[in-house]
């Protein structure tokens, strides 16, 4: 039921109008003209649902499909139609009850709607996933591959929603907090792989208390062995993240830089990449570079 507020009617002096005219209705014609306090209240009768509506409401929901085993999506967009959205047009026939991996491409803007698309489909879908992957690839002057549509809020829902996911991805996102990080390893106990890097140029989020809470939970996806974020931060995070690698010597931190170089006329993504284990730089063909006071 909407409410809305009835005004006052003004004369052009700015006045209250006064009620100087009279009917043979007597009570009648006096009240419609009568002024209306503003603190009256007048209530409109909503409109009844239609028939059509009510029908589809009684409707049973829409059955799930099987779907693909892997699901993989490389653009959000159509060069022909801006408000096409792509291969992901068709989603809701390609996800499906045997999905297991959903992948999206360089052609893509990964968004929080995305998400919230695939958690609509319900339990059936979401307990059955066990990888998520977005990939940054393009930096071209045309590109449109990003994550920058994805919130913390978004992926605590993913990560809730999903526990059987064993591998994540998310490259190019932004600011994202501590909370995603510690929603997929405390609600994804057989997580063995989790991304979440930044775009080029940027440092990441997160801050000691979330390395030190996976530190403090060795019961929390106890199987990880991949832990990937970007360079930087700030100094305490990075003791943080020594103290992590002390108590779980069999996890690689991977900390990865992006910058862009020109080349042939057109943009090009350089990734950098430099790995620790138990607190101490490691380089996969010689071992570990430097003591574990180093970084």
């Amino acid at each position: 039921m909407a409410r809305g507020r009835r005004k006052k009617k003004s004369a052009s002096n700015g006045q209250p109008a006064s009620n100087t005219q009279s009917s043979s209705n007597g009570a009648a014609a006096s009240s419609s003209t009568q002024p209306v306090p503003e603190d009256i209240e007048v209530i409109i009768s909503a409109k009844p649902p239609s028939q059509e509506a009510e029908a589809e409401a009684s409707m049973p929901p829409k059955p799930v499909p099987k779907g693909l085993d892997e699901a993989f999506f490389e653009r959000s967009w159509s060069r022909d139609d801006e408000a096409s959205g792509g291969d992901w047009d068709t989603y809701d026939q390609i996800i499906g009850t045997d999905t297991t991996y959903i992948g999206f491409g360089s052609s893509f803007q990964l968004a929080d709607r995305h998400i919230d698309d695939i958690l609509a489909l319900g339990s059936s879908v979401c307990e059955n996933l066990s990888e998520f992957e977005f990939w940054f690839e393009d930096v071209s002057y045309d590109a449109r591959n990003d994550a920058w549509g994805v919130t913390t809020e978004g992926l605590v829902r993913l990560a809730r929603a999903c526990p059987g996911l064993t591998r994540v991805q998310l490259q190019r996102t932004t600011r994202i907090k501590d909370a995603a990080l510690l929603a997929f390893v405390e609600h994804c106990p057989g997580l063995v792989s989790l991304e979440i890097t930044d775009g080029p140029g940027q440092e990441h989020s997160f801050t000691e208390r979330a390395f030190d809470e996976l530190r403090e939970h060795p019961d929390w996806a106890d199987e990880l062995d991949a832990l990937i974020i970007s360079h930087g931060g700030p100094r305490r995070s990075m003791k943080a993240l020594r103290r992590l690698g002390r108590r779980r010597p069999g996890l690689t931190i991977t900390m990865v830089g992006l910058c862009e170089e020109k080349k042939w006329g057109d943009w090009e993504l350089e990734r950098v990449e430099t790995q620790y284990r138990a607190g101490r730089e490691y380089r996969p063909n010689w071992g570990f570079i430097y003591d574990e006071d180093s970084w």
